[in-house]
């Protein structure tokens, strides 16, 4: 009969970082642990040990209790087969008040691996401690998408000192987004931003990271690039569709790259002059971002609704217009709701799909008029004709949930009456008559200027870095023209995919 021993071992994390040690006779990076002495608990041990081998206190963080006063804090134990003996390790996590290391002389190295540097080593690892350790970085730290980004590319292309333009709400997430790129590139930083979306304190911070803070205009980025910055490579972040059309004032449109997150720029007249990627519709945006914004959207409109004392219900008659990926993901939401919910899209494929997914659909909008709520997720100009506009009955809510600013038909509205209550505009369709339509097509207003959770957007933000660093430091030459990112590197939306996933949605 084989002889067992009792161990306790544990991963000491500080800061998002896990420490690791070079085991003196295995030669492999292990977590801090050994045996447990006679009349020792487990917990005891494990704080001997890391103490004894890298000098530092260290506070078991509590996953279970049992019945014991003495064993409290461990998140599982592990059996291993030896060989010639058991070996029962009681497996922890710990949290010391510093990272400073004091080896002993029996340990001759140890270090702090974020996520970067683990996956440098990870290849090398035994499973239990790479399993762990995924587990660890993946689902126990504070989620952060920064960290999957590829460092050493960013290197190559921080040495060509590109100039960035962003562009986008003036937020936090932002904030974070726009901090990360100069900490990492060390380069000028040019930010526009849109006059309805400006978060004050936001703002202050991220003035400290930029060459300028411009709203609403372009005139005063066009100028800079044309004269301070005429010689540099300009990368364009372009998330609030405001510089996709002022490409033809740029001077040497071939250093221009833009990655663009939506469709719905108007493509720049002179062809070929810049190259542009598009996230519009890769894997990352349809399976966390667009379920998000159509989530974001959902809530927002049962609170407004909601606020006004008005019904929505399962004898409500909704048309979703517009079943892309937004689209169909909102249309679902609101199947759940009431039964008389449609979707119609031009589109005859995006149908086919809905139905696929058993949502109603129709084909014609010549009853129109018996719709209460008409949600517009198409970014299409003409989604709705001045013919269809006539025949709305009194007090529709026909709602516009594109970033586009006249996603429906623009001259029908042009020559209405509009007048504004908070965040509503209300229309003038017929003398003594109203349809109701909100914010101008920018949903941050409908969003209550909440936007889209956190999480996703930093997981966007973090994936575009990435994406661009990939690129240039692949050494990769592109025409200048539109790409679909996902034909370039699709493993980069799996990587962030993935990490997300295994957060959220498990």
């Amino acid at each position: 009969m084989k002889d067992s021993f009792f161990a306790a071992t544990t991963y000491v994390i500080f800061n998002q970082k896990v420490l690791l040690i070079k085991h003196p006779k295995i030669g492999k990076w292990l977590p801090v642990g050994g045996k447990v002495e006679v009349g020792e608990s487990p917990d005891d041990a494990v704080k001997r040990e890391v103490l004894e081998e890298v000098g530092l206190e260290v506070e078991n963080i509590l996953s279970r209790r049992t019945d014991s006063k003495k064993i409290d804090s461990f998140q599982y134990v592990q059996n291993e087969d030896l060989g010639s003996k058991y070996h029962i390790d009681f497996i922890y996590y710990s949290k010391p008040k510093t990272d400073e290391i004091k080896l002993d002389n029996e340990i001759k190295e140890a270090k702090w691996f974020d996520y970067q540097t683990y996956l440098s080593i990870k290849d090398d690892l035994f499973n239990d401690v790479k399993d762990e350790l995924d587990k660890i970085y993946l689902e126990y730290l504070k989620y952060d998408p920064y960290v999957l980004i590829d460092k050493n590319k960013i290197n190559e292309l921080r040495s060509e000192k590109p100039v960035f333009v962003v562009v986008n709400h003036t937020d936090r997430k932002t904030l974070t987004f726009i901090k990360f790129l100069k900490d990492s590139f060390n380069t000028d930083i040019l930010f526009l931003t849109k006059n309805y979306s400006v978060d004050k304190s936001a703002e202050k911070e991220i003035k400290k990271y930029v060459y300028n803070f411009s709203i609403s205009t372009v005139s005063e980025v066009k100028h800079q690039l044309n004269t301070i910055f005429l010689s540099r490579k300009i990368i364009v972040f372009d998330l609030s569709a405001i510089f996709y059309n002022e490409i033809d004032d740029i001077k040497n449109k071939e250093r221009i790259f833009i990655i663009e997150d939506t469709k719905n720029g108007v493509i720049y007249s002179e062809p070929n002059k810049a190259t542009r990627f598009s996230i519009a519709n890769s894997l990352l945006k349809r399976q966390i971002e667009n379920p998000a914004v159509a989530r974001t959207i959902f809530t927002a409109a049962l609170k407004y609704f909601r606020t006004r004392n008005i019904q929505i219900n399962q004898y409500s008659k909704i048309l979703v217009l517009g079943i892309g990926s937004i689209g169909i993901n909102l249309l679902s939401l609101f199947s759940k709701i009431s039964q008389n919910t449609y979707g119609y899209d031009k589109d005859y494929s995006r149908l086919l799909l809905a139905s696929i997914f058993n949502l109603k659909t129709t084909n014609t909008l010549e009853d129109i008029s018996s719709f209460d709520y008409i949600f517009g997720v198409t970014g299409d100009k003409v989604a709705l004709s001045e013919k269809h506009l006539n025949l709305l009955k009194e007090n529709v809510y026909l709602i516009n949930c594109s970033t586009y600013k006249f996603e429906f038909d623009t001259s029908f509205f042009n020559n209405k009456k509009i007048r504004l209550e908070d965040n509503l505009e209300i229309i003038e369709i017929r003398e003594g008559e109203f349809i109701y339509r909100v914010n101008e097509g920018y949903p941050i207003n409908f969003y209550d200027n909440v936007g889209t959770e956190e999480p996703v957007i930093n997981t966007v933000f973090a994936y575009m870095i990435d994406f661009i660093s990939s690129i240039f430091g692949s050494n990769k030459t592109f025409e200048n023209k539109t790409y679909e990112v996902d034909n370039i590197d699709f493993s980069i939306s799996k990587k962030y995919i993935e990490y997300y996933y295994r957060r959220f949605l498990r």
